[in-house]
Parts: structure tokens; C-alpha cells; sequence
């Protein structure tokens, strides 16, 4: 069904730009492209969620809002909470966002977006290419066919 379902979109001009997105080509939605290029955007109302990074790599905080509006208008003071990514945790929030694009992502931009080295990536990216999960390609790494069909394999080599 997948396949008939990619083969019908295409067919009609749109292009898979994400794991879960399709669209023609210059109409990718933009705010969902920043978060999966792990750009920072606040998280305004209920079920909201938020990123900022103030510095790197240990001060990039994600925010929550309580899913029920009647709960989020209840207290004003008291809305969700939020975390600090840990640096153990940072290439695995990394991966998972980026990977979602099939234009993968570049070592500077895995070191401009977290400030830690390529090599932290290490020794998961070096199985998820001897498995032909990942390929690297013109500087970038992306999923293969294989590696886009079975996006949880990856995943869960870069797990802390």
C-alpha cells in the first residue's frame, strides 16, 4: 500500500521530502522542515512543544505544555516544564530529527547545530554505513531505501 500510495503522489508531481511529508517542489512546510533540521522554535499553547538553544553543547533545552487547553489556562504560572538535553543524548536527538529529511545531513552541520565533533556519532554511524542503513555521499549521510524503510534499526544504534 506504501509503495502505491508513493507511486500515486509521485505520479501527481509531489515529492517525499521527509519521512511522513510530501510535497511539490519549493512547497516543503517550512516550520516543519526548522524542527528537523534542529532549529530552535518556542512552544506557545496547549500540547505545545519548544526547543532553544542558549549554548552549546550543554544548554539546549526542550519545553512542554500540558495537552488539555482547560489544564494549560488553569495556572499561569505552572505550564508543562522542560529539560536540558543531555550531551549523551544530544547525537541521538540529533539523528532522529535530521534523518527525517532525505537530504540527511553534513558533519559541519551535525558540529554547527550541537557543537560536539562528527566522531560522537561514532561507532553507530560506521555500522549504520557497513549495513547499508546510511549511505555518505558529497559530504552528506543519509538513509538508504532500506535505512528510510526501517528508520527505528538506526535509531536505536545511537541510543545513550
Amino acid at each position: 500500500m506504501q509503495k502505491h500510495c508513493q507511486k500515486l503522489l509521485a505520479d501527481q508531481g509531489y515529492q517525499q521530502y521527509e519521512v511522513s511529508a510530501y510535497s511539490q517542489p519549493g512547497l516543503q512546510c517550512r516550520h516543519n522542515v526548522n524542527y528537523w533540521q534542529f532549529g530552535d522554535y518556542l512552544g506557545i499553547g496547549a500540547g505545545a512543544h519548544g526547543k532553544i538553544t542558549q549554548a552549546l553543547p550543554d544548554k539546549i533545552t526542550r519545553s512542554f505544555k500540558p495537552k488539555s487547553p482547560e489544564q494549560y489556562l488553569s495556572n499561569t504560572h505552572k505550564h508543562g516544564g522542560s529539560e536540558v538535553i543531555s550531551v549523551a543524548e544530544l547525537p541521538l536527538e540529533f539523528i532522529m530529527n535530521h534523518l527525517r529529511l532525505k537530504q540527511g545531513f553534513t558533519p559541519e552541520t551535525y558540529q554547527a547545530t550541537t557543537g560536539l565533533d562528527i566522531a560522537t556519532l561514532e561507532p553507530a554511524l560506521s555500522a549504520c554505513l557497513k549495513q547499508e542503513l546510511l549511505i555518505y555521499q558529497n559530504n552528506h549521510y543519509y538513509c538508504s531505501e532500506q535505512g528510510w524503510n526501517f528508520m527505528d534499526n538506526i535509531l536505536e544504534k545511537f541510543m545513550p
